[in-house]
């Protein structure tokens, strides 16, 4: 549910929504943000038995090299997309 709400957002932050074209209309903004907000309570609720969630509460040496790294993956590869979605169209 999260993945879903996440890759609808992005979809508009890049000015590509998903299934823009054709008879389907896209989902709202509104309900992907529902969505990952939505998702977020669920995995909440279930605990540590959720394998991210987990990634949040136990402090082992694993989990906080991942819990490091990640941040600086995720800014990295949204930064490339958006990037390369926005410079790419000034040039021909």
């Amino acid at each position: 549910m999260i993945a879903i709400g996440v890759v609808v957002i992005l979809g508009y932050l890049y000015g590509t929504p998903l299934l823009y074209s054709g008879t389907t209309v896209p989902m709202a903004l509104s309900t992907a943000i529902a969505f990952v907000f939505l998702g977020m309570w669920v995995m909440v609720g279930i605990g540590t038995q959720y394998w991210s969630f987990y990634l949040v509460v136990v402090l082992t040496t694993c989990i906080r090299i991942i819990r490091s790294f990640m941040p600086i993956i995720i800014v990295i590869v949204l930064v490339n997309g958006w990037l390369v979605a926005n410079v790419n169209r000034g040039f021909p």
